[in-house]
């Protein structure tokens, strides 16, 4: 039995195999065998995804501890828009070299200048630049997440961890974190904090500890390896909840109304990281990955392969859950041929999504996966879009990758679609209907103050539930639940199959619901 003393970061107990976090260092070629134009259009996809990352970790971040904490990726942000160091990458591809040599050789340019000043806080700016270096060349490579965090639930072990794979931990699968490097109050350890795993930092580690058991005493700084019966038997009563080391294939946070809920309470997304934190609060799936994070804010969309690894992270993410992809835009798609330049763009954004959907939906445990359409405004818009899927199949049939037929569904926003929901809810697996979306056209623009027409908006959820039964479809109503618990009840009373809200949420609706399920009791307790 080993003991070894740390410095504490986050307390709490765990019990689990030590994972070791080995870092793959590629060789960066150079010259490039592509010409400086090919070179630079890749970095530039890569820096692009990089901005809109770091965006989603500053809402992240901020969200969980809050604006000061998030601004840990301001640094980077203001890195990728510094003219200096982006011209210093634009001379070295110039030069013939590939994007990935050219962001290694500027970045240690600007890392050696950080680490030699004497002011600690500029120092730790090298760590940043460092980071934002891995971040560009993960991207050019399409490397996958850290951690190796996917067969059973370990405590992660590593030199140190940059804030970036920190944040990409799969959380769901991560016992305990302890690192060699850092301080309590380095970034890394700010991020731990925001995970809420134990996690100890200041102690040596050692490759050699990969697979062993060990007990991550975060409240006393300890981490004990290969622990004797005794020891082991004493920290059983008091480790973190959900973790049972003779099955170490599920780790999952219970919620208080996990056994007597009235219905699914499913989580509305939009990036990887939510569908962690949407599965530890205990979703019953994703309803749906909206897109508008990954595709935004670009000025080229991302590649297949970008959206593929982000939706492969999400199905991982919830484990056999399912999860549900919502559309680009593709309204009026389908009306005559696809003669206008803007047209034949979204046929070809739409085929690309399609495809990294259908190759993500290979990971899924239970195959659950499925694209819901948005925008749509005519059955010949879904017609259309049933003709782009199967195309996708022959092609990835002909290029003999791997992919799993998935579900469809239909997104209802617009009032107009309560009239043709028979139309529109043939042929499908599932209706989302947007909650908000649908209230906020029920008031008047022209009256200040003025209140969601109730009734028009009963009859229109009246008729799309109806319709959505008829036709064998799951139902799920999305939207911000939690400031209107008022609705919840008539909701139940339409018969809507599952809700769907933010993340944030989840668990004060989880606690809601169960209420709302506990017997009335009378004044003297009986039921």
């Amino acid at each position: 039995m080993i003991r070894l003393n740390g410095v504490f970061v986050q307390g709490g107990l765990s019990i689990g195999p030590i994972h070791y976090l080995h870092r793959a260092n590629k060789p960066t070629e150079h010259p490039s065998s592509l010409s400086p134009r090919e070179e630079m259009l890749r970095f530039e996809a890569a820096k692009d995804r990089a901005f809109t990352d770091l965006k989603r970790m500053q809402a992240r971040i901020g969200a969980h501890l809050g604006n000061d904490e998030a601004a840990i990726f301001l640094f980077q942000s203001m890195m990728l828009e510094d003219p200096d160091y982006l011209q210093a990458i634009y001379d070295h591809i110039n030069d013939s070299a590939t994007a990935e040599y050219a962001i290694d050789q500027a970045g240690k340019a600007i890392i050696d200048f950080f680490a030699s000043l004497d002011n600690s806080y500029l120092r730790s700016r090298a760590l940043d630049a460092r980071d934002l270096s891995h971040r560009l060349s993960g991207i050019l490579s399409q490397r996958a997440d850290i951690g190796g965090l996917r067969q059973i639930p370990a405590i992660l072990v590593a030199e140190d961890l940059t804030p970036s794979e920190t944040i990409l931990l799969d959380t769901g699968m991560l016992l305990g974190l302890v690192s060699q490097n850092g301080a309590p109050d380095s970034h890394t350890s700010i991020l731990a904090q925001s995970i809420g795993v134990p996690a100890v930092t200041g102690i040596m580690v050692d490759p050699r500890w990969e697979g062993r058991l060990a007990i991550l005493d975060g409240d006393n700084a300890t981490l004990i390896i290969d622990p004797d019966e005794a020891t082991l038997a004493a920290a059983h009563p008091h480790q973190s909840p959900g973790y049972d080391p003779s099955s170490a294939s599920e780790l999952t946070l219970p919620h208080p109304a996990a056994s007597q809920r009235p219905l699914r309470l499913c989580a509305m997304i939009d990036s990887a990281w939510e569908a962690i934190d949407a599965y530890k609060l205990g979703a019953g799936g994703i309803a749906p990955y909206q897109p508008n994070v990954l595709h935004g804010g670009r000025a080229t969309p991302p590649s297949e392969d970008e959206q593929l690894l982000e939706y492969r992270r999400t199905i991982d993410a919830m484990r056999g859950r399912p999860a549900s992809f919502q559309s680009l835009d593709v309204g009026g798609i389908g009306l005559g041929s696809l003669f206008s330049a803007s047209r034949q763009e979204r046929y070809l954004r739409l085929k690309v999504q399609f495809r990294a959907v259908l190759r993500a939906a290979v990971d899924s445990l239970a195959g659950n996966c499925a694209i819901v359409l948005s925008g749509v405004k005519t059955k010949s818009d879904i017609r259309r879009c049933r003709q782009i899927l199967e195309q996708s199949k022959r092609e990835l049939r002909a290029e003999g990758a791997d992919y799993r037929a998935v579900g469809l569904g239909i997104e209802i926003a617009q009032p107009f679609a309560a009239f043709i929901i028979d139309e529109l809810a043939e042929g499908m697996d599932l209706i989302i209907i947007n909650g908000e979306s649908l209230m906020r056209s029920t008031i008047s623009g022209q009256l200040a103050g003025a209140l969601p027409n109730y009734r028009a908006l009963a009859w229109m959820l009246r008729q799309i539930i109806d319709a959505g039964h008829r036709h064998g479809c799951i139902v799920i109503m999305s939207g911000d639940l939690e400031s209107f618990p008022q609705a919840i009840p008539p909701l139940l009373s339409l018969g809507v199959d599952n809700l769907s809200v933010p993340v944030r949420s989840l668990l004060p609706l989880f606690e809601l619901l169960s209420k709302a399920s506990e017997p009335s009791q009378n004044k003297n307790g009986s039921e």
